[in-house]
């Protein structure tokens, strides 16, 4: 009886890796293909790149055709993806782009921060369309967290200083001391 017990849980074991939403490996290939998108559209163009143009032509006019109070980082960065990267690879997901935290993976904040990137890109292209600051003070709020990562990573986390809410501190004279 155990010795089916043991099959099962090994039989079970090849299928567990359906259940992830995300990898890391399907997030790190879909930001090379949002870095090489980027990389496309970075570069100077001529006006003889129609299809390119098309694209965020197309792009423009539906991102003119937001409202001012719904334009923001959190609509701006899914509706570029979608129209943008859509066309590239249909198979590319939804971007749903949120605060970074401490608890998203370095794949998933990789890719949040290369698709904000790229929106930033295009909206510089687009001078008139509402939410840019939006998309740059999310961006900047990626980019603080990966350098916290990386400092972390390499130096160690900084110790945390315990606040005592009990006495007072002499911050002077401990400035003195030190």
């Amino acid at each position: 009886m155990s010795d089916i017990f043991i099959i099962v849980l090994l039989l079970f074991q090849l299928f567990h890796h359906g259940f992830a939403e995300d990898t890391d490996a399907m997030m790190k290939a879909r930001t090379e293909t949002l870095r090489l998108e980027k990389l496309k559209y970075s570069i100077y163009r001529t006006p003889s790149d129609d299809h390119q143009n098309c694209r965020v032509s197309h792009l423009f006019d539906v991102l003119s055709g937001l409202f001012i109070w719904n334009a923001h980082a959190y609509t701006l960065v899914p509706l570029v993806i979608e129209h943008m990267m859509k066309p590239v690879g249909p198979s590319f997901p939804r971007v749903d782009v949120d605060l970074p935290t401490a608890e998203m993976s370095q794949a998933k904040l990789e890719f949040g921060w290369e698709a904000l990137d790229f929106t930033a890109l295009l909206s510089q292209r687009m001078p008139q369309i509402p939410g840019r600051e939006a998309v740059t003070a999310l961006k900047q709020e990626y980019w603080q967290e990966m350098r916290k990562r990386a400092n972390d990573a390499m130096f160690g986390p900084f110790p945390a200083i315990e606040y005592s809410s009990v006495r007072m501190e002499d911050w002077a004279s401990y400035n003195i001391a030190v």
